[in-house]
């Protein structure tokens, strides 16, 4: 659903099927620059966050290749990000402080030579 009228961002909103929680995004993008901004929020609907085990999964694909880019962790002005670049095209994951949150962060390849995170998450 359109924000406002002309303006270039959406609202998509998901439940779980059994109703226990919802994700909410604003997706904007910038009609000047290239640029796409996503604000998310996972919002329980049954108990505390405290209850439940967020993860973010970021899989960059800058400039059209899935390999190749160059990730990172780091803080800028005390915010845990995540970055990743190629070939001038950058990505950056912001995380929220909240004193429920856990800001553990990684950096890793997903390909042959590299840790596999997609099933270093399954393990979780």
């Amino acid at each position: 659903m359109p924000l406002a009228e002309g303006v270039p961002a959406y609202r998509v909103t998901t439940t779980c099927t059994q109703t226990r929680y919802r994700i909410e995004k604003q997706i904007l993008t910038d009609p000047d620059r290239p640029v796409v901004f996503q604000w998310t929020q996972f919002v329980p609907l049954n108990g505390p966050l405290a209850k439940y085990h967020v993860y973010v999964l970021l899989a960059p694909h800058l400039a059209n290749h899935g390999m190749g880019n160059t990730a990172w962790v780091g803080d800028y002005k005390g915010i845990p990000m995540l970055f990743a670049e190629r070939d001038g095209c950058a990505l950056v994951h912001a995380a929220i402080n909240s004193p429920e949150v856990s800001h553990e962060r990684n950096a890793s390849s997903t390909g042959a030579r590299g840790a596999n995170c997609f099933r270093s998450l399954a393990t979780v």
